[in-house]
């Protein structure tokens, strides 16, 4: 999957995976997801498993509540287990444990 169509109010977009830097999902729609983008913050009905599955390894899974894009990635910080994104006007994410030392093995092979 390269693209995903998304949407925000009233219009539909076809977004590339390869401009998102995380999903999430929603705090007050069940089985909602939202796409974060430098765009905006896009909605789409369908559950994070879905995503990871149609991204092509694209997508990383560093939370249950969170995938990220591994391309978008510029650091993390071991402490507080943060993962800083490459564009500072996207805010950070956690990272849960479990997920931690992967994430970290594979960002740095690529």
């Amino acid at each position: 999957m390269k693209y995903v169509i998304l949407y925000k109010s009233r219009s539909v977009v076809k977004l590339p995976i390869s401009e998102t830097y995380d999903v999430t999902t929603h705090s007050s729609k069940p089985h909602t997801v939202v796409f974060v983008t430098l765009k905006g913050e896009f909605e789409a009905a369908t559950s994070l498993r879905q995503i990871e599955g149609e991204s092509a390894g694209k997508l990383k899974r560093c939370h249950r509540q969170y995938l990220v894009n591994e391309s978008k990635i510029s650091g993390f910080d071991y402490a507080t287990r943060i993962i800083k994104f490459t564009d500072s006007r996207i805010s950070y994410i956690c990272c849960s444990r479990r997920h931690f030392p992967k994430l970290i093995a594979e960002w740095k092979k690529a």
